[in-house]
């Protein structure tokens, strides 16, 4: 994910705050063994299509970087 953390994604989507990130990371901290999408669904703020479309986006991102990357055949 190019470095970037899924609650940083959303809040970069504006998905979710700051605040609501903290809730769910909190409940991580608490012991919720669950990944942190799954708080999130659960607590009503983001939908698994939410995190499917911030996660497609940014795999997209990543692709292109690596086809610029990549060094282009000689003719």
């Amino acid at each position: 994910m190019n470095g970037q953390k899924l609650g940083e994604l959303l809040m970069d989507a504006d998905i979710i705050t700051k605040r609501q990130l903290a809730k769910a990371c909190q409940k991580q901290v608490a012991g919720d063994g669950r990944k942190l999408g799954q708080i999130l669904v659960e607590l009503g703020y983001v939908t698994v299509e939410d995190l499917t479309e911030v996660v497609m986006e940014q795999a997209a991102k990543a692709k292109a970087e690596i086809e610029k990357s990549k060094p282009k055949p000689k003719s």
